[in-house]
């Protein structure tokens, strides 16, 4: 039997330890990332989102893990920004990044 502290596969020969691998795969599928586009004029529909889609396109190609997608869109005032990333967050989103705005502003 295994005395250790720390996670040890069944398959190794320590009974009375979870398989970690298990837990772990089940915490990977259920990754969500928020996507969080902030642009006024796409948000009003004036044109297509460029940003977001790009960000997505990359996590695909990059993660190796499974993931979600929480996709927004959202005008460049600090109350819709900071509402969609409450939103993304209460609904487990456990990175969100955001693209767009025309940056620091007074």
């Amino acid at each position: 039997m295994c005395g250790c502290n720390h996670r040890t596969p069944r398959d190794q020969g320590c009974s009375g330890v979870s398989n970690g691998l298990e837990e772990e795969k089940k915490r990977r599928d259920s990754i969500r990332i928020g996507i969080l586009t902030v642009s006024d004029r796409a948000s009003r529909g004036e044109y297509a989102d460029e940003g977001g889609p790009a960000v997505y396109d990359y996590l695909r190609e990059v993660l190796c893990v499974s993931w979600e997608p929480e996709i927004q869109i959202v005008s460049d005032e600090v109350d819709c920004v900071a509402a969609a990333i409450e939103n993304m967050s209460s609904h487990g989103c456990c990175l969100i990044i955001t693209t767009g705005g025309t940056g620091p502003a007074p």
